[in-house]
């Protein structure tokens, strides 16, 4: 494993925009991981954990400290739990569950991201999220102490979780609880899911997903209410308020960081004032 110095983070990204990092790794076992942090450590370097790269945003320029990717901790362990290391995407993730006839999440069919981030965040589409498989996490903070979290310790609710709380801890691998179920149904609803998120243009433009948060509590759905005010087609620079979904920010091609934190902005600004209601951001954004 090699520690890189200014890597280009655009490609790292579903957004395809972002700077450099200043230093950057990709682990691929465990072992390194407990490697680079302990270099971290000794060199006080910030360190920021990326996994799939489906819910970020890196600002222009360069980003100080060390950039460490999950995407090389990729690993499927069969035990009374389906262990799966927190870099695997959700796409080889649920075409595994797939060939195996194993259900519980033909809901992320087509879902972009990592096992890892979907965890971190709780990821939830078609009334359902990870919450539901989740069982045990495998944990390890940046002082290199490592711990299991157990479904309640990790304090699920809708699109949180416990570690957001705690940008010093890094996902290892996660427990899954999955049920056996006929392999043509898991097959025919996942892939239900995978079209459904096709034919909804939703791999068109570069994109981070949803933009902001639903606020199911007063049934105030983002999309709905920024499409409402009109904002569809809205853009600034190269970034644009998607026309066949409002809650969507896409890179047309040319986007800046800039753009989209501008655009963020101002979507936040003309809801509020037209609306009343205060946005709630999904995308993270990393300076």
């Amino acid at each position: 494993m090699e520690i890189l110095q200014r890597v280009p983070l655009s490609d790292k990204t579903t957004f395809q925009i972002g700077g450099e990092a200043e230093f950057f790794c990709e682990p691929s076992t465990i072992n390194e991981v407990r490697y680079v942090l302990s270099l971290a450590r000794q060199n006080t370097w910030r360190v920021i954990v990326l996994g799939g790269g489906s819910n970020i945003l890196f600002a222009d320029g360069l980003i100080q400290g060390l950039v460490i990717s999950t995407r090389a901790l990729s690993w499927l362990r069969e035990e009374e739990l389906l262990w799966v290391g927190a870099g695997m995407t959700m796409d080889h993730l649920t075409t595994w569950a797939i060939e195996n006839g194993k259900s519980g999440l033909e809901w992320s069919g087509g879902l972009p991201g990592t096992v890892g981030g979907a965890t971190y965040m709780n990821a939830r589409a078609y009334q359902h999220e990870m919450s539901e498989v989740v069982e045990k996490v495998r944990v390890i903070d940046f002082s290199g102490k490592e711990f299991f979290l157990s479904h309640k310790e990790i304090q699920y609710s809708y699109k949180k979780s416990i570690f957001m709380e705690h940008e010093d801890w890094i996902i290892l691998e996660v427990g899954l609880k999955l049920h056996d179920a006929p392999i043509d149904d898991v097959r025919t609803k996942t892939e239900a899911c995978r079209r459904d998120r096709e034919q909804k243009g939703q791999y068109a433009y570069p994109s981070a997903g949803c933009a902001f948060k639903n606020d199911y509590s007063h049934n105030l759905p983002a999309g709905k209410v920024i499409d409402e005010i009109g904002l569809k087609g809205f853009s600034i620079g190269g970034a644009k308020v998607y026309e066949k979904h409002a809650n969507f920010i896409i890179n047309t091609g040319s986007a800046r960081a800039d753009d989209v934190i501008r655009l963020l902005e101002e979507i936040e600004r003309l809801v509020y004032e037209k609306t009343g209601v205060h946005l709630e951001r999904e995308v993270r954004i990393i300076r």
